[in-house]
C-alpha cells in the first residue's frame, strides 16, 4: 500500500494504528551474557560489559523459539486474526531472523494478501554494544534477498538509504567503514534523547502508512521506551499497541495460548 500525502507539521493526530510488537528470539548475544563462563572472562570485563558479538544471529535456542511462537501464531491464525497489513522488522539480524522463523508457515497468506515486508532503520535496538551494530544495506540484501534466501518473499530495504545505517546524527558517516567491523569497531553508546527522536520517527513513518494493522519485529530497549513499560519484553513476548496520532493510546501484553482457544 501506498504512504499517505504527508504535510507539513502534520502529526495525524486522529489517525488510530494498531501495532503487534513482538521481541526478537533469543540471540547468540542473549546467550553468551546468560552464560556464567562471560562473567569470569578479563576481556568481558575489560570491555565494559560488552562481549563484542558483531550484529549476532539467533541461537540454537532462539531458533526453537522461534519454531514455537511460529506454532502458536499458526494455531491461532494470527496474520487473518489480527487483520496484519504490513509487516516491519528491524534490519539486526536477529530481528529479520526472528521474522522469518515466526512466519515460516505463513508464507501463503503473506502472498495471498500482499502484505509487504520492510525493514526499517529506526527500528533498530538502543545502542549500547557491538551487537547494536548492523550489517551494510548491499550485505543485508544479498543475504536476504538473494539466490541462497531461505525466505520465498523479498524484504523491501527501500526505507534504509544510507549503506551505513546504524550511525548516530554526531558520527562519522563514511561508508568506508563498513567493510571491516570487529571488535576494534569504535562506536557510541546511544542517549536516550537520539532514542526518542528515533522513536518519533518511525511513529511518523507509521502514521503516513495507509495500513492500520501492523506486525512489528523489534528489540527490547526500544519497545521499552516506546510503549513507557517498567520492564523488558521477553524474547518472543508480544504486546498489542494502540497508537493514536503520535501518542501511545492503549498497550498490553499478548497471550497466544489464550488466542488460540
Amino acid at each position: 500500500m501506498a504512504a499517505l500525502e504527508s504535510k507539513p507539521n502534520d502529526e495525524c493526530p486522529h489517525v488510530r494504528k494498531t501495532l503487534y510488537c513482538i521481541r526478537h528470539a533469543q540471540s547468540e548475544y542473549n546467550e553468551t551474557m546468560r552464560t556464567a563462563k562471560t562473567w569470569f572472562t578479563a576481556s568481558f570485563w575489560y570491555n565494559w560489559f560488552d562481549p563484542k558479538l558483531h550484529d549476532p544471529v539467533l541461537s540454537t535456542h532462539g531458533k526453537q523459539q522461534t519454531r514455537q511462537t511460529a506454532r502458536k501464531m499458526d494455531a491461532c491464525s494470527f496474520l487473518s486474526s489480527a487483520a496484519i497489513q504490513l509487516i516491519v522488522t528491524s534490519p539486526l539480524q536477529r530481528a529479520i531472523n526472528t521474522t522469518f522463523g515466526i512466519l515460516q508457515n505463513q508464507s501463503h497468506a503473506i502472498q495471498q494478501n500482499s502484505i509487504p515486508v520492510i525493514a526499517h532503520h529506526q527500528l533498530r535496538e538502543w545502542v549500547g554494544s557491538l551487537s547494536d551494530i548492523g550489517t551494510p544495506k548491499s550485505k543485508l540484501m544479498q543475504i536476504y534477498n538473494g539466490q541462497q534466501s531461505p525466505w520465498p518473499h523479498r524484504i523491501e530495504f527501500s526505507c534504509i538509504k544510507d549503506e551505513v545505517w546504524w550511525k548516530l546524527p554526531h558520527e562519522d558517516s563514511n561508508d568506508d567503514d563498513s567493510a571491516d567491523i570487529n571488535e576494534e569497531y569504535c562506536f557510541s553508546n546511544e542517549t536516550q534523547q537520539n532514542v526518542e527522536e528515533r522513536i518519533s520517527a518511525f511513529k511518523h513513518w507509521i502514521l503516513q502508512r495507509e495500513e492500520e494493522n501492523i506486525l512489528v519485529v523489534g528489540h527490547s530497549r526500544w519497545f521499552k521506551q516506546f510503549v513507557g513499560a517498567s520492564s523488558k519484553l521477553n524474547n518472543c513476548q508480544m504486546m498489542k499497541v494502540v497508537l493514536r496520532g503520535m501518542e501511545v493510546e492503549h498497550w498490553e501484553y499478548i497471550d497466544f495460548d489464550k488466542l488460540s482457544h
